[in-house]
């Protein structure tokens, strides 16, 4: 592993070196990173009934760790000098069982009217633990090409074309080599009120050498609008999708559509009303106990209180799943009510979101190892610059489920942090 190391080290250095002059007169950034990760679930077995005892000492818990990694990274970022059109990247990161360097790039040219905007990936990861499992290393390779061109003073047409092809060193039955490829189509339509709105068809899919079962075809149409109207924000999207797999008799073929609006309405200086809704649907062509179709919708209301570095609101949370039903298996219908509160803080050299969710969950097919129950969601993402060139951000999640069977009690918590240095 250290002369692997040694050698990467040595080919990231001279690339340095050698690129360093032809890209003379730009703006160059270096960062040094440590971060930390952790995810873990943990479910509660109660053998009262069992022993007959009331004792919490009865309770056993099943608790798996899926990741807990310190990681280090150092990374270069060229920047091409005035129009800042040319950007160029590398970075080098490190963790007790993976090891990862990646190759970033991004154009931006203008030829004549038409504008474009390219984005590339290489990214090499190789396990270098002592558990290597299958899919652990491979070579990734990502593109994409926006191309943005005005045919009147508030209309604009644009496409995408995007591609991407991974190759593992060990193939599996969760890591075969594949490639995806797609595009879209659209048009844009600016307005003088700065609210804008944008349709496009997109088509893509995915070819699996080893496996064509596997790939598929997928194509459908977008909308999304963005509107001011005095005191209020409106933003919506819209997705109609059809998938295709190359299966026979439409086998895991599905329609999905998904419609997400938000909504703001200042009263005041400091009185804001929010109002969020998310509606999903799936359907497939030959459902089956793995692939069942199912509607499912959400609703948050909230009040809130706004000033000039932070914003409170707090609401009702509602969601409602729908599930197909057939002859030998029930739907995992529920309805799901509770609380939402939103903490926003926005300083130069600090921000920070946290959202806290306490509900009820009432599941109407109520079956072995699912009963309702009582959930509390806990969501934290901060970014804060304590020192000129040093930073700290973190984003932290928990969920905690008590169900009307104890057996069914679960915890779960993710960590993800970064401490770096800029120079």
């Amino acid at each position: 592993m250290r002369r692997a190391l040694n050698r990467t080290g040595l080919l990231l250095v001279l690339l340095v070196t050698l690129v360093s002059p032809v890209l003379a007169g730009g703006d160059f950034t270096f960062k040094a990173g440590l971060g930390y990760e952790f995810i873990s679930q943990e479910f509660f077995l109660d053998s009262l009934a069992q022993s007959g005892v009331d004792s919490l000492a009865t309770i056993t818990s099943l608790k798996t760790t899926y990741l807990d990694d310190i990681r280090g990274q150092l990374s270069f970022l060229y920047t091409s000098p005035g129009d800042r059109r040319l950007e160029l990247g590398t970075t080098l990161e490190q963790t007790p069982d993976i090891f990862r360097l990646r190759f970033t790039s991004g154009f931006r040219p203008e030829l004549g009217k038409l504008k474009i905007d390219w984005a590339g990936e290489l990214d090499w990861r190789r396990a270098v633990g002592d558990s290597v499992a299958e899919g652990d290393s491979y070579v990734l390779g990502y593109g994409k090409a926006r191309f943005m061109l005005p045919i009147s003073g508030s209309t604009s047409l644009w496409w995408q074309l995007r591609s991407e092809i991974i190759r593992f060193d060990s193939v599996g039955d969760y890591s075969y080599d594949h490639n995806r490829f797609g595009g879209k189509l659209g048009l844009a339509w600016s307005m003088a009120d700065l609210s804008s709105f944008a349709v496009d068809y997109f088509i893509g899919g995915r070819d699996v050498p080893d496996s064509s079962q596997l790939d598929y075809l997928d194509y459908g149409v977008e909308a999304s609008y963005f509107g001011f109207k005095s005191r209020s924000t409106l933003d919506l999207y819209g997705r109609l999708e059809k998938k295709d797999y190359r299966r026979p008799a439409g086998q895991d073929d599905y329609i999905r559509v998904e419609v997400t609006g938000r909504h703001k309405v200042t009263v005041n200086d400091r009185i804001f009303l929010r109002h969020q809704l998310d509606v999903e649907a799936l359907y497939f062509d030959q459902p089956d106990f793995v692939n069942r179709s199912y509607g499912r919708s959400r609703l948050v209301l909230q009040g809130g209180i706004q000033g000039a570095e932070l914003s409170a609101a707090v609401g009702p949370h509602l969601e409602l799943l729908s599930e197909a039903r057939d002859e030998l298996t029930a739907g995992e219908d529920y309805f799901e009510g509770g609380v939402r509160g939103n903490l926003d803080f926005f300083r130069s050299n600090l921000f920070g979101l946290l959202e806290s969710t306490v509900g009820h969950r009432n599941i109407y097919s109520a079956a072995e190892f699912q009963s309702d129950f009582v959930f509390h969601r806990l969501n934290l993402v901060f970014d804060w610059r304590f020192w000129q060139v040093v930073s700290l951000n973190a984003m932290v999640s928990g969920e905690w489920e008590w169900h009307d069977d104890s057996q069914e009690n679960s915890q779960l918590y993710l960590l993800s942090s970064w401490l770096t240095c800029r120079f």
